[in-house]
């Protein structure tokens, strides 16, 4: 009888050597054939070059992140069978839940065990159990916060051309009277307002019972490290940095939705 795993394509994708290394060594072992992957953008080419049969994907990577990664996975009919495994050290329900949107069938918490990998190689024929229903979204209506016209202008531009409904507010005050009167279904926020600034912003729609289920992606110039995790603390879902990138946006938006 031949092996089960005879013939099984694996994609490792994490920015940790060691990680990539302990993985393959371990599913080499159990007779897979191992792929192995810096980062999404690595990935993405070795996906169109080995067609793997199973996806693991880390969470904290440069450039693309896993969920990113696993979204544009997904959005490829040819991939979107394939099953993705989240890989990672954060175990939290907001990541696992957040990975579930993207679009991932399975988590695995590192540092995992030999076991633990075969397991998740091998059980990836049944469906995890659904997200309710109030969890899933589809991203059709941004509202995008910014007091630069320009700014407010190339990002209008960028979104409708993709699809997008697009509304603006140049303020705090003018984005929460907009939400009262239409609800999106993402904020793109900046952090640099007149009055109340994107972070304060952030903090009270997150907050309030009526707004807190929309996500929000503070879109900013401030890049610094200690800038994004505040901006995370508030409750912002996601960080991108001006200039904006089309397609690092697209795919923060993608893993949202």
């Amino acid at each position: 009888m031949a092996d089960p795993a005879e013939a099984v394509k694996v994609l490792i994708i994490d920015d940790s050597n060691t990680i990539r290394r302990s993985a393959e060594l371990f599913l080499k072992q159990a007779g897979y054939e191992v792929i192995l992957a810096e980062d999404g953008f690595d990935a993405l080419s070795k996906i169109a070059d080995h067609q793997p049969r199973v996806i693991f994907v880390d969470i904290m990577m440069p450039r693309l992140d896993g969920y990113q990664t696993c979204a544009l996975i997904k959005q490829n009919p040819k991939l979107k069978s394939t099953p993705v495994i989240m890989l990672s050290s954060k175990d939290g329900v907001f990541d696992r839940a957040r990975g579930r949107l993207a679009g991932s069938d399975r988590y695995l918490t590192k540092p995992f065990t030999k076991e633990g990998l075969i397991a998740r190689s091998t059980n990836t024929s049944s469906p995890p159990p659904s997200l309710p229903e109030s969890q899933h979204m589809t991203i059709k209506k941004i509202l995008v916060v910014d007091d630069s016209p320009t700014d407010r202008q190339f990002l209008i531009d960028l979104l409708s051309k993709n699809g997008f409904n697009v509304s603006t507010a140049d303020s705090a005050e003018d984005a929460f009277n907009k939400l009262k009167q239409s609800r999106p279904d993402l904020v793109l926020m900046d952090v640099v307002l007149p009055g109340q600034n994107g972070f304060q912003a952030t903090r009270t729609l997150t907050r309030d019972e009526a707004t807190k289920n929309i996500p929000v992606i503070l879109c900013t110039s401030k890049g610094q490290e200690t800038d994004k995790v505040w901006g995370m603390r508030q409750g912002a879902r996601d960080y991108i940095t001006k200039p904006v990138n089309q397609a690092d946006l697209l795919a923060k938006i993608a893993a949202l939705g």
